[in-house]
Order: C-alpha cells, then structure tokens, then sequence
C-alpha cells in the first residue's frame, strides 16, 4: 500500500518538475525571438476552434455550475497564433457553449491586460487542458463561480478558495495521512498551508476536505483516482474491496 503511493507520487511528481522545465522554454520549437512558433504564416495566423461532444456528456437536469464542469470534458482542437487573450475566450466560449469571462480589473493588478497574445495549437484535447495551457504561461488561471467560467489571476482566485468533500476509495482507507502527504508533494505543493500557501486538507473520517482554487481541485481528483487504480491493481484481494 504504501509503496504504491510512493509510486504515484514519485511519478506526478516528476510529471510536475518536467512541466515547471518546459514551461521555462520560451520557444520549445526552436525559432528564433518573435518567430511563429507553430511555423505558419498569414493562412496560420487566423485561429481555429473545434469541439468533438463525447458520448455520454450530456448536461441536461444539471446545475449551471455543473454544466460548465461536464462541458470542460468535452474534447476539441484550438489554434491561436499571437491572438489577443479576450478574443480567443471568446472563441472558446462560443465553440463549447461555456461562458467565460476575462477578469480584467485582478489582470490589470498584476500588468496584464485582456489583450495579452495567446500562442497554443492542439488537438484531440479537453478544454480544461487546453485553459490550463492556454494560461498558464500567463500565468493565469480559471475558475467558476456565480455561473460564468472566469479566466483571473491565480491571486485573485486564492481570495475566494472552494471548498469540496471527496470519499477516500475504499483501497486507501487506513491510510488517509499518506493520501495526504501524497497530494502535498505531488499537487502543486507551494500551493499548500505546510509551505505557506492557503490551501488546506483535512481529514474527517472516510472524507477529504479540500479547500484551494479550481485547478488544483482538479489535480487532486486525479491524483486520488490514480493511487486507487494502482492500488486495486496491486492488491485485488484488499479487505476493503471485498
């Protein structure tokens, strides 16, 4: 049990330190300053963006807030070549039927402004990762709140943390301090109250109760489904599962 939590950690972890590297790269393409970094030339610079619905990400009978958290599944291509920030949320906006707002007084806070160019070309992705990349060499972030979808600065979104409740799989149970120490070091660790941050965990009884921003939320429901995967894997005959 323990070792694979060590395991999963030990690998998001190098997944984190590897991104931290690359997102350091200011042309991973290797062109030269102010280059096209996706190497394309009037035709490439008008963006586009395209949505593929998944089967079985219907929203009918949800909240608008869940709505909005069903539709960031929902997978499409995007490519924007030195396109204003607010123009491609928009874009975005219209393709996933989302309504996202620039936070434009927290980016003004910070030098930023809703014209910042925004440089990402992909494909076959969710539209959560392609906000998380999209911002983050911005350094930005986004979360949900009063219905709206809101691209703001990670500051701003620190003001006003979520707090959610998440059952501890039936394969960790026992082992609840682990699964914690394991989301310290393997979820943007600066982000928690042990390092200064104002992010907390706490465990009450068979529940996580995490309080951060909405990105890192999204890290920790992945991190826990992972351990509980390989934890299954590893020990199919656990008591627990029986």
């Amino acid at each position: 049990m323990n070792m694979a939590i060590r395991l999963v950690t030990s690998l998001v972890g190098s997944l984190f330190f590897c991104g931290t590297l690359l997102a350091q790269v200011s042309d991973p393409f290797g062109g030269a300053p102010g280059s096209d970094p996706f190497g394309g030339g009037a035709e490439a610079a008008k963006p586009t963006v395209r949505t593929t619905k998944v089967t079985g990400k219907t929203t009918e009978g949800l909240t608008a807030e869940q709505s909005i958290r069903k539709k960031l599944s929902l997978v499409g291509e995007g490519a924007f070549v030195d396109k204003p920030l607010r123009e491609a949320v928009a874009e975005l906006s219209q393709a996933y039927d989302v309504p996202i707002l620039v936070d434009v007084r927290s980016l003004e806070e910070i030098g930023l402004s809703a014209t910042e160019p925004v440089n990402l070309s992909l494909t076959g992705v969710s539209l959560r990762s392609f906000l998380t990349l999209m911002l983050r060499d911005l350094e930005l972030t986004y979360m949900i709140k009063n219905e709206i979808l809101i691209v703001t600065t990670i500051e701003a979104a620190e003001m006003d943390l979520i707090a959610r409740v998440y059952p501890i799989p039936d394969s960790i149970i026992g082992n609840a301090e682990q699964l914690v120490e394991a989301i310290h070091g393997a979820v943007v660790p600066d982000t928690w109250d042990l390092l200064g941050g104002p992010s907390t965990i706490t465990v009450v009884g068979q529940v996580l109760v995490v309080s951060s921003i909405e990105a890192v939320h999204e890290q920790v429901v992945d991190l826990i489904q992972q351990i509980d995967a390989v934890t299954i894997a590893q020990n199919p005959n656990h008591p627990n599962l029986e």
